[in-house]
């Protein structure tokens, strides 16, 4: 019982949504640029998913999400058009996007331009790049991620991120009131075993195993009068907890019974 309940509670705190960044196929508007601009691509991805909290999906995502040719029609927006970036964000779900391109620039350089978009406001909120050499390349795309990196952590809408307290407090309730109530239903149990042994069991000994009975019973009634009102007390402050976006919940499987998870 304590493992099914210590699983709902970790399954209470992975309900936290995560908001998805969606990173483009990287333009490339010089053929022998090709391979670079999907390493570039690679690049962001990774660098993303280690700075931020935050979902990462990719062209590749894209395409097991709606479809090749859904995916092409797109992405065959210009960089400009971001009501189109939008639509992208909409028939993903996705609140972000990442569009970067590479091109030839000055003097052998290479030129690297990439923005993080706002799907819900149809706005760039960051502009990053310029000319660099081609060996300078891997560092310019790591200041830029990093500078995404920030502007995701502090832009994201208020309603999209999730106050983790109420939910430790939640799950930390459940778990202590999940062991008081293991302690209560053995004691029946271990009761009636004692009371097969006592006439084999000297007057002291019998006294002192129902003591502890008596005891552990008591640990048990306290831990789950404790556990269910740490429990309230996780509930009553999520509900007060302003910005915490539209009320979804979910049931899953997990041994011994049923996890119950979402936002409230």
């Amino acid at each position: 019982m304590v493992r099914g309940m210590l699983m709902l509670a970790f399954a209470l705190l992975a309900a936290a949504p995560h908001e998805k960044v969606v990173i483009g196929e990287v333009r490339s508007f010089d053929p022998a640029l090709k391979n670079l601009s999907l390493q570039v691509q690679e690049q962001l991805a990774t660098e993303l998913s280690k700075l931020s909290r935050h979902e990462i999906l990719t062209s590749s995502d894209l395409q097991a999400l709606l479809g090749l040719e859904r995916q092409r029609q797109l992405l065959g927006c210009s960089e400009d058009q971001l009501s189109c970036m939008g639509e992208i964000g909409s028939a993903l779900g996705a609140a972000w996007l990442v569009a970067a391109s590479l091109g030839q620039g000055a003097n052998g350089r290479v030129r690297f331009d990439v923005k993080l978009i706002s799907t819900e406001k149809n706005a760039v909120v960051v502009r990053d790049g310029g000319d660099v050499e081609p060996a300078q390349l891997t560092s310019a795309v790591q200041r830029a991620t990093e500078r995404i990196s920030e502007a995701l952590e502090g832009a994201s809408p208020t309603s999209s991120r999730v106050p983790v307290g109420p939910l430790v407090v939640g799950a930390a309730g459940v778990v202590i009131a999940g062991v008081g109530a293991t302690l209560l239903g053995l004691v029946p149990g271990q009761r009636s075993a004692l009371q097969a042994q006592v006439p084999s069991l000297t007057g002291d000994v019998a006294t002192q195993r129902q003591s502890a009975l008596s005891t552990q019973a008591t640990i048990g009634t306290a831990l789950l009068i404790a556990g269910a009102a740490v429990a309230v007390a996780g509930v009553v402050w999520w509900v007060v907890t302003p910005g915490r976006g539209a009320a979804s919940a979910w049931l899953a499987p997990v041994p011994n019974g049923l996890a119950l998870g979402g936002t409230w």
